[in-house]
């Protein structure tokens, strides 16, 4: 792979890496760090990346910087214990839907986190998933399936109603 050649892959991708990152992530505001890293990274290693599946390759490095930045962080982030969760306000702005919608993310595992933001927002196949994922289609599946649920049961709620 070339200079231009990365040039090319880094327009045509960061925003994309930049938006999954954001939705699969739980840790917020280390999404650029992590997509600026991750094409510094393939700078150095230019030689090594085949042509053919760099789109794959971006978004496996992304899943694992991401979770090396959650695992990183778990080590060193406390909730202190007299912490309370702001009330939920009814008005329902795109914005606080938004929020709403995080707030269900989160409570899935990284695996349905990261299977459900590919499939539904990046609109990949599942087999396109599993390859990124490094793991089965079957897998895959099942992720996306029991995040669903898990979603659903916190959408409906009446206090989370959209």
């Amino acid at each position: 792979m070339t200079r231009k050649e990365h040039d090319k892959y880094l327009y045509l991708y960061a925003d994309r890496l930049y938006r999954f990152l954001r939705k699969s992530n739980a840790i917020r505001g280390k999404e650029r760090d992590i997509v600026h890293d991750l094409f510094l990274k393939m700078m150095k290693d230019l030689e090594n990346v085949e042509d053919r599946n760099v789109e794959a390759y971006l978004f496996k490095s992304a899943t694992r910087m991401s979770l090396n930045e959650i695992r990183r962080s778990k080590r060193m982030k406390k909730i202190p214990e007299d912490y309370v969760e702001p009330a939920f306000d009814q008005d329902m702005t795109a914005f606080n839907k938004r929020e709403i919608i995080d707030d269900a993310l989160d409570l899935l595992s990284v695996e349905q986190r990261t299977a459900i933001i590919l499939r539904d927002v990046e609109e990949y196949d599942y087999d396109e998933i599993a390859e990124i994922m490094e793991t089965s289609y079957n897998a895959v599946k099942k992720y996306i399936c029991k995040g669903r649920i898990i979603m659903k049961r916190y959408l409906v709620d009446l206090d989370n109603l959209i």
